[in-house]
């Protein structure tokens, strides 16, 4: 049976929808701000609004993965400026801790000490990291803003200065470091370590994309006295697509601990990376129909801790 809670949207519900009833539905949805995110000067979300009473939560922080996914949302809907100023600022943010990267791939620090790794939650005003011990180890959310800055790199709304350059040069240095295809990370819904195939499938994503940006602009890319080129970056997109492909329709096979053969997170490898072939992509889908979807929307995954 249908609950309504607010009658406001009495007249919205239908059995179907027309095109001018969607339109109806969109503008009524705008005019009371259901659909804004409020951001930061610099163009960031941060994870929600405090208050005083509820800063202790942290949700004043800015999370990666959620900004990406915000920023391809208005770039979806043709507010593009919105997504540029925040990619631009994550780049910002990156090339402030550059160093993350390089001690990685210089093998100063093990990439096993999780706060050594590049920071994946940090203070959106001053893009300062957080002393807080956190599972910074999500190999998905690099490879989300990879994948969307090159993009939008492709599309001529980023102009790539030496800096930004050197900096996207690291992404696959520091992913080869780390051997993301066997890495255990925390993944989408940064909990247990495991190796992932959502999350070797958003790094595939983004190797791809800086790939084809690389292919369309003939630019030199270099980090680390390594020049970064088509080449090199196919071996390390195959290695990858071979280890997804040996996991997938499942999100994790080892250790047999940690496996798990329905994750939403798959769900992002159809769209809207379109990393996966349509025979998976229609098994993944068939899997989160029959064994994650409820009344009222999906799990994440069965057992879902939230």
């Amino acid at each position: 049976m249908l609950v309504v809670h607010n009658e406001k949207i009495l007249d919205f519900i239908k059995y179907r929808y027309s095109l001018e009833d969607i339109q109806r539905l969109s503008a009524f949805l705008s005019e009371n701000d259901v659909l804004s995110f409020p951001r930061l000067e610099n163009g960031l979300f941060p994870a929600a609004l405090v208050s005083n009473e509820t800063e202790y939560t942290g949700y004043a922080n800015v999370w990666l993965r959620d900004n990406v996914y915000l920023a391809y949302s208005h770039y979806i809907i043709g507010q593009t400026a919105i997504a540029v100023k925040n990619i631009q600022t994550l780049m910002n943010y990156f090339q402030k801790f550059q160093r993350r990267f390089i001690n990685i791939i210089q093998g100063r620090v093990n990439p096993e000490k999780i706060m050594e790794r590049p920071h994946i939650r940090f203070e959106g005003r001053t893009l300062t990291e957080i002393d807080q011990v956190w599972q910074h180890a999500q190999n998905d959310a690099l490879g989300y803003f990879l994948w969307f800055y090159c993009r939008l790199a492709r599309e001529k709304y980023i102009q790539l200065s030496p800096h930004c350059l050197e900096t996207i040069a690291l992404f696959p240095l520091y992913f080869q470091a780390i051997s993301y295809w066997q890495d255990e990370d925390s993944g989408h819904w940064e909990e247990t370590r495991k190796i992932e195939a959502s999350s070797i499938g958003v790094v595939v994503a983004g190797l791809r994309e800086l790939k084809r940006l690389l292919i369309e602009t003939e630019i030199n890319l270099t980090a680390e006295n390594r020049r970064i080129t088509p080449a090199f970056l196919a071996d390390l997109i195959e290695i990858g697509e071979q280890a997804l492909y040996r996991i997938l329709p499942a999100e994790c096979l080892l250790p047999v601990a940690q496996a798990r053969s329905y994750d939403a997170a798959l769900l992002f490898l159809i769209y809207p990376l379109q990393v996966v072939e349509t025979n998976i992509a229609d098994q993944i889908l068939n899997n989160v129909i029959v064994h994650l979807q409820g009344d009222y929307g999906i799990r994440r995954y069965l057992g879902d801790s939230f």
